[in-house]
């Protein structure tokens, strides 16, 4: 998420979209965006169980190799508001999870360990798609954008085979 607000004023700079004010009103759709999945998340929820999840990765690696390929300001704009579908399905899909899953004890720590988690993502996301550039395969302004989001759908594939594959068996001894 962090690179829709870190990466997006340069995107928008470095390929001649507009300024500083296209950027933000790019990053305050995208935010809109957030916010309406985030409501809607409920419905999508019930309708797709635990596939949300797949979901979720799935809008994020769309998003940002729609973002790496973004040649104006409607395509990035699309690109990133897809991208805010993402934590609002996959993010409140895993907070939910822990809440369900870890015994109530545990459920401060998860939690903790859970957001420092997402915060040390922030912090270092932009470096690392920066990072990502060096071996990434996509041209462009910043194509280690194309390469995270490519990485985040062949993580979204895995995730789905091991959802849909044979489950593991316990045998009673």
């Amino acid at each position: 998420m962090a690179i829709v607000n870190v990466l997006t004023p340069s995107v928008v700079v470095a390929n001649h979209m507009g300024d500083g004010t296209t950027a933000s009103f790019i990053i305050t759709i995208y935010t809109i965006g957030s916010m309406v999945m985030g409501f809607l998340f409920g419905a999508i929820f019930k309708a797709f169980k635990r596939y949300v999840l797949l979901a979720g990765l799935l809008c994020m690696g769309l998003g940002t190799l729609l973002m790496n390929s973004a040649d104006n300001v409607y395509t990035l704009t699309i690109a990133v508001v897809i991208i805010g579908f993402a934590y609002p399905l996959s993010g409140t899909y895993i907070f939910n999870t822990i809440d369900n899953r870890i015994p109530k004890e545990a459920d401060g720590l998860a939690n903790s360990i859970l957001l420092v988690g997402c915060n040390v993502g922030t912090a270092f996301a932009p470096a690392i798609v920066s990072f990502l550039g060096i071996f990434s395969p996509f041209n462009g302004q910043n194509p280690g954008i194309g390469m995270y989001g490519l990485l985040i759908l062949i993580m979204t594939v895995v995730f789905f085979l091991l959802m849909i594959g044979p489950k593991n068996h316990r045998h009673s001894k």
